[in-house]
């Protein structure tokens, strides 16, 4: 109930289907996926964990962030997609727990130059940046870093959420086969599937309030906070532990401001 109104109902279109992007910091845990519906639908404070429905009223998402400078509906909601939030019941009623089956790798988005490299005459697919795990069991497999993956099961491969969403559909323990390109050749390998381990999760504030990036406001000191973002701490070899937090906004009168940093 946004500012107490109940049982509104706001309308709009869907925007893109697979957003990650910025979108990945919301999450401390870098085997979280993110796979965003994005909406133009009103979406505020207060509407995180409402149903995203369809034309028919079928539930198709779970409202979960807005992308907003202040922290109130911009015009760019997000939301969960329902196949996965249905994964993750079914995994808690039957398990007690979630159960996330990997490939044992770091992955990344295709780039330009790497589409090139890799031999594709598109954009997409998940560029392989390294192994998780000991031992990976894509490492053991024969995939290789820099490695392109195009297609999972026959399942074509576009981005990185949708690997991520094609992988979550099975159980750890089952065999997949990744077809990858390197360097102009499409290699076929089957591998295993592995239990991704256990992770603390660690909230800075309720789910029910959506705001920016997941910033959390600390009128004390004057400044708005957030996770940092896992590729840029893995660019500033932080260590996984003691990442600390990202200061993205300095209140100008704030006591931070005028104690702790510098202008630029």
């Amino acid at each position: 109930s946004p500012f107490g109104f109940e049982s509104t109902v706001t309308a709009g279109i869907v925007s893109a289907k697979g957003r990650s992007g910025e979108l990945r910091g919301l999450y401390e845990s870098s085997y979280a996926i993110v796979d965003y519906i994005q909406t133009d639908a009103a979406i505020n404070p207060g509407n995180s964990g409402g149903p995203l429905v369809n034309i028919r009223g079928e539930v198709i998402g779970i409202n979960s962030a807005i992308a907003s400078q202040t922290g109130f509906y911009a015009g760019y909601g997000f939301a969960i997609p329902i196949t996965l939030a249905k994964s993750v019941m079914e995994d808690l009623i039957a398990h007690g727990r979630v159960r996330r089956a990997v490939l044992g790798i770091a992955i990344n988005e295709v780039t330009p130059e790497d589409a090139e490299a890799a031999g594709l005459r598109e954009i997409r697919g998940a560029r392989v940046d390294g192994f998780t795990g000991e031992p990976s069991p894509a490492e053991r497999s024969g995939i290789e870093v820099g490695d392109v993956i195009v297609a999972i099961n026959s399942q074509p491969v576009e981005r990185v959420a949708s690997l991520q969403r094609i992988v979550r559909g099975f159980e750890p323990g089952q065999k997949v086969t990744v077809e990858v390109m390197r360097f102009g050749e499409r290699k076929t390998v089957t591998v295993t599937l592995t239990e991704a381990p256990a992770e603390t999760q660690v909230a800075s504030r309720g789910t029910s309030d959506a705001v920016e990036n997941a910033s959390v406001s600390n009128v004390k000191l004057g400044i708005s906070v957030e996770p940092i973002p896992v590729e840029l701490a893995r660019q500033a070899n932080l260590d996984s532990d003691a990442r600390g937090l990202l200061v993205r906004e300095v209140d100008l009168d704030g006591p931070a401001n005028q104690q702790l940093f510098a202008r630029t």
